[in-house]
């Protein structure tokens, strides 16, 4: 719990625990300076000023704990009013999310490497494609070329398993090109 100016009035054993201070190092203290990383007091200016209109809310930001370490919470806050209904200061309840914030950053590096490993093998299957296409276009010309030299019977049946093999191998990269470039949209 703090006063309208950010002072520490009230301290709970488990947001102790959290953060590693104990209650006497945090009474009295200004709550923004100790705990506060300064890229968040925008947000909590806009918090203070919602709770100052009487309004409660709930958000995530980064707070530090004894060690200056960075921890991620979740805060519902909410105004305390007096007896006349004069809001004089707010209270925070806070969840620890720095687990799950780092299941959720771990999650984004390994989707990002999925999606370069991705595009790294619809480059590499292209490439490939394309590189034994090469050979393969060499071998199905050169077997057309023999047809021509009056080849003897049993040199025909070999160059028709032969033409055979090669066309079933061109379809079979044709089909690799065709996974590629649907991969590739």
């Amino acid at each position: 719990e703090v006063d309208t100016q950010q002072t520490i009035i009230r301290v709970y054993d488990k947001f102790c625990q959290m953060t590693g201070y104990t209650e006497a190092e945090l009474l009295g203290k200004n709550a923004e300076e100790v705990l506060l990383p300064s890229e968040y007091i925008p947000v909590m200016e806009q918090q203070e000023m919602d709770r100052l209109a009487g309004n409660a809310g709930v958000y995530e930001i980064e707070i530090y704990n004894k060690q200056r370490q960075r921890i991620w919470v979740l805060i519902s806050g909410a105004p305390i009013m007096d007896g006349n209904g004069n809001i004089v200061g707010s209270l925070g309840i806070h969840y620890d999310l720095t687990e799950r914030k780092q299941l959720e950053e771990d999650l984004s590096k390994a989707k990002q490497e999925a999606e370069i490993a991705r595009l790294a093998e619809q480059q590499f299957l292209a490439n490939m494609s394309h590189e034994i296409r090469t050979p393969m276009n060499a071998v199905i010309g050169m077997t057309n070329l023999l047809y021509k030299t009056n080849p003897s019977d049993e040199q025909k049946e070999f160059l028709d398993i032969l033409g055979f093999s090669a066309d079933n191998l061109m379809g079979l990269i044709d089909n690799i090109l065709d996974i590629s470039k649907i991969e590739a949209g």
